[in-house]
């Protein structure tokens, strides 16, 4: 019987991260984290881009991503997830 292989904190963590996000209206990825509200969204220019917003204000990303699945593990490097 081969070995169970077991996730890594990180794995769990990422995994938990992007099961929390809802879609919006305006087809969006969207949740609330750590008392912050990020979203995952389509720029202008066609590519994606993310927002960090809370008490301190709101944070952009400062490049434009290909792939919704870019933007979104540079949001989650952005907020820590896993680390």
């Amino acid at each position: 019987m081969p070995p169970i292989a077991r996730k890594s904190p990180f794995e769990i963590a990422w995994e938990a991260f992007q099961a929390g996000f809802k879609r919006s209206a305006k087809g969006n990825l969207w949740r609330h984290y750590e008392g912050r509200t990020v979203c995952v969204f389509t720029r202008d220019d066609d590519y994606y881009g993310w927002s960090i917003a809370g008490n301190e204000g709101t944070r952009f990303s400062r490049g434009g991503y290909e792939t919704e699945e870019d933007a979104l593990a540079s949001l989650g490097d952005a907020l820590g997830v896993g680390y």
